[in-house]
Parts: structure tokens; sequence; C-alpha cells
């Protein structure tokens, strides 16, 4: 009976651990760090049996969740035969079953890190600390893929993109000066604009300037980048008229 009500309260309390990373994701577009888990989110903050989170550190950081399409987390599932391997997985969150014994762990000595979850007839202890016990696994483990939690956090609904519609007219022997902006959730973006002089006016992101030299139209390819570890580009062209003074 005991045994029965451990593993209850541990399933009681991943659903909740679970609920609360995607509802921090829903919110910030990104995951909470470990120690924002710890300290905010866990359902035991402040016990001696926590609960384990393992997550991508680049879906920690700031960054936009919705730039990204792979992570550099797998779980390995033994609990069904043949063993299940998951790839890009977003977060995993694990608590000590009926052993009261954490047994599980994310090993970052490979790429993408790796959680294995065991089967109940193995025995073993990949997490030594508190104590390193060798015995049958049974911790409860559950995890959420990054395509589900995209789709949680609506990721269709969060837009990258060039939110300047158009730019000033200018005038030959006149100070032009226009910026560019772009739309996105966290990510810092890089812009850079092709070519890079042209008319006179030239472009540092994300600012174009300039005196024009001549009149007639002038055309920008821009680019956005979103930086590393983020992937998205956007692409916009911009024309310029300047006018005879």
């Amino acid at each position: 009976m005991r045994e029965s009500a451990k593993v209850t309260e541990a399933k009681e309390q991943i659903k909740t651990a679970k609920d609360s990373v995607i509802g921090y994701a829903m919110e910030w577009i990104d995951l909470p760090t470990i120690a924002e888990f710890d300290v905010d989110l866990s359902p035991n903050t402040g016990t001696l049996k926590p609960i384990a989170y393992f997550t991508d550190s680049n879906l920690a950081n700031n960054f936009d969740i919705c730039a990204f399409n792979t992570t550099n987390l797998t779980v390995i599932d033994n609990r069904i035969s043949p063993a299940r391997t998951i790839n890009n997985v977003a977060f995993i969150v694990a608590a000590a079953g009926a052993n009261y014994n954490m047994q599980t762990a994310q090993d970052i000595s490979v790429t993408p890190n790796l959680v294995t979850i065991h089967g109940p007839t193995e025995k073993g202890d990949d997490e030594p600390n508190p104590v390193n016990i060798v015995d049958f696994y049974d911790d409860i483990v559950e995890w959420i893929g990054l395509d589900e939690l995209k789709r949680n956090v609506n990721c269709n609904d969060k837009p990258f993109e060039f939110i300047t519609y158009r730019l000033p007219l200018g005038t030959v022997g006149v100070n032009y000066n226009a910026t560019l902006y772009v739309e996105n959730n966290i990510s810092s973006v890089n812009i850079n604009c092709t070519p890079a002089l042209n008319h006179n006016i030239s472009f540092s992101d994300p600012d174009f300037s300039g005196i024009p030299d001549a009149p007639g139209t002038v055309l920008f390819t821009c680019v956005a980048t979103e930086n590393p570890p983020a992937t998205r580009t956007r692409t916009k062209q911009y024309i310029i008229t300047i006018d005879s003074d």
C-alpha cells in the first residue's frame, strides 16, 4: 500500500511539473533553466526528493522555441521491446518511484545528450546523488518532444518577419536615414542588406544612411537571420526612390 501511494504521488508530481514547464513556455516562448525549475516550478521545491528536470540548454537561454527544428536531447526508452529512441526531445521530468531513489540522469558527455529510461527488470542507478543504490529501476519519467511543445506554444501564431512595410523617399544632396524593424519572439537578429552601397546610401544593421548622389530607384535585398543556435531567416526587398533636389 505504501509503495502504491508513493508511485501515485510521483505520477501526480510529474504531471504537475510537466504542466508547469509547458505553462512557462507558453508565456515566455522559451524553457526554464534547471535553477528556475527547481526554485519556481518544481512541485517538490525545498524537499529532499526533488523532481529531476532535463532539457536542451539552448531552449532555456532566452532563445525562441519556435526558431528550432531540432534539439540536443534524446531519450532511450527501454520499458518496451525493442527499445525506442526518441530524438529532438524538448524536456524531461523524472521522480523517484517506490524505492525513493532517483535513478535517472542526463548524460552530457555525448551529443545529443542522452537520458535513458530503464526497464522495470533492470537494475542500475544513473544518478549517484544523493546516494548510489543499484536497485530495480522504478522512476516515473515523462517527456515532451519539440514538435509537441511548439504546438502547445502555438508557434504558427508567433511570426518572424520584417515589419517595416516601405522605406521613405530620399532627395539628392539631403541626408537620408531609415530603420528596418523585424518582429520575432526572443532571439536576437542580424540584418544584412545588399548591395553594400547604392547611390551613396549604405546599410549598417539596422539603419540605412547616406546622402543620395543621384536621382533614381535604389533596390536593396535584405536578409534577417536569427543568431545561433536559432536557424530561421527571412528575406525582403526594399526600394528607395530618390528625387532630384
